[in-house]
């Protein structure tokens, strides 16, 4: 067990605006996920959280319950970012492995399905990988901090739900990403 100054801070704020059975949701990333495909073709997901400042004692949140926040088995892993109460009640990782391995869904129709039909009025970020290797990074928060090893390549990248076009993957203040047809168009902004 330890402590950090800022989250004391953090914890006196909450205890002191509210009754302290009713703890409220941070206004910050606390969870840090990752998937993986490694070159055998097995897939791996983990999570881990900051959990909420003031819950109650004995609270599981969604990174400990399989299917909640996080998913894995032969063709999907999932892992989520977000309320995970709300992650918890709609079982989010598992309808988007039951929506791919089920339906037929791509994996980002059933990111953005799950997003946009159970998640409402929720901040949410989901990543993803089937076994083929396709990832999908999906949001509808204000912004989405993810970094991606790819044969030894590193990226980090900040993303921002796509608000102007349709296919538009995502989007930073200096770039956006267009996906097409077997294409992904970078387009660098001009004057940021």
């Amino acid at each position: 067990y330890f402590h950090t100054d800022v989250r004391r801070r953090e914890l006196d704020a909450k205890l002191n605006s509210m009754p302290t059975s009713m703890p409220t949701k941070n206004n910050h990333p606390q969870t840090v996920g990752a998937i993986a495909l490694d070159r055998w073709g097995k897939l791996a997901a983990a999570t881990s959280t900051g959990g909420l400042v003031g819950k109650l004692k004995g609270r599981v949140g969604d990174t400990a319950v399989m299917g909640a926040g996080i998913y894995a088995d032969e063709k999907v892993a999932v892992t989520c970012s977000g309320d995970g109460d709300v992650f918890l009640r709609q079982t989010v990782s598992q309808k988007v492995a039951s929506l791919y391995s089920h339906k037929g869904y791509t994996l980002k129709q059933a990111c953005q399905e799950v997003i946009s039909e159970n998640l409402k009025g929720c901040q949410a970020g989901i990543i993803a990988v089937d076994h083929k290797g396709e990832a999908v990074i999906e949001t509808n928060a204000g912004v989405m901090f993810v970094a991606s090893m790819v044969n030894d390549t590193i990226r980090a990248e900040v993303f921002r739900p796509a608000v102007n076009f349709s296919n538009v993957i995502w989007e930073t203040d200096e770039r956006s990403g267009h996906a097409e047809r077997e294409k992904l168009t970078v387009i660098m902004r001009s004057g940021v």
